[in-house]
């Protein structure tokens, strides 16, 4: 019997990868928590996607409470951060506690995350975050590097395989706006 794996999930580019690297040597359960995904029709698209690619590889799919109001509120005077800054680690923070609490208290061995396969993303940061989640809530963290062996390449053949939809920004309205100046910028050259 395979240890028991709450795995969070931001997206399902980045689920997929996570799946097919760990479903062998782990009964994987997917948690979707996001509360910094803005507008809620994002989020929607989002967890809708993350859970038909659960469903179509028979992995149970479970969700966090949908709830930006706590994230802007966690966040408050951080709105203008630079990406991969304090805002993020905050963001990080949040979901890997509620990740850690959800596992530790429905019997999970482990919780993970998919965060890591986002060359975007600091590993460094991700594993700050869940050692300090790991120790709070007294359960461990699988910590592996799904950016390493080409994680993110594979994230997009397989999006191509599957026809995932695939964001352009990270999830937050601090993230959009950034997205937006930097198209605006690309369309003046």
């Amino acid at each position: 019997m395979s240890p028991k794996l709450l795995l969070h999930s931001c997206c399902a580019p980045d689920e997929i990868v996570g799946i097919m690297r760990l479903r062998c040597d782990w009964d994987i359960t997917i948690f979707f928590y996001n509360p910094n995904i803005f507008p809620t029709s994002e989020y929607l698209k989002r967890r809708d996607e993350a859970q038909r690619i659960a469903q179509l590889l028979s992995i149970p799919f479970t969700e966090g409470n949908y709830n930006t109001d706590f994230f802007i509120q966690k966040i408050k005077g951080l709105e203008n951060e630079p990406e991969k800054g304090a805002r993020c680690e905050v963001c990080i923070d949040l979901r890997l506690e509620t990740a850690a609490d959800y596992a530790k208290k429905n019997n999970f061995s482990h919780f993970g995350t998919v965060l890591s396969v986002s060359p975007h993303k600091s590993i460094s940061m991700i594993r700050a975050s869940a050692s300090k989640a790991s120790y709070a809530y007294t359960i461990q963290y699988l910590d592996v590097d799904l950016k390493k062996k080409n994680g993110f390449l594979e994230s997009l053949g397989l999006c191509k395989e599957y026809a995932i939809y695939r964001q352009n920004y990270c999830g937050c309205q601090m993230s959009m706006a950034h997205l937006d100046s930097a198209a605006i910028i690309q369309s003046s050259i």
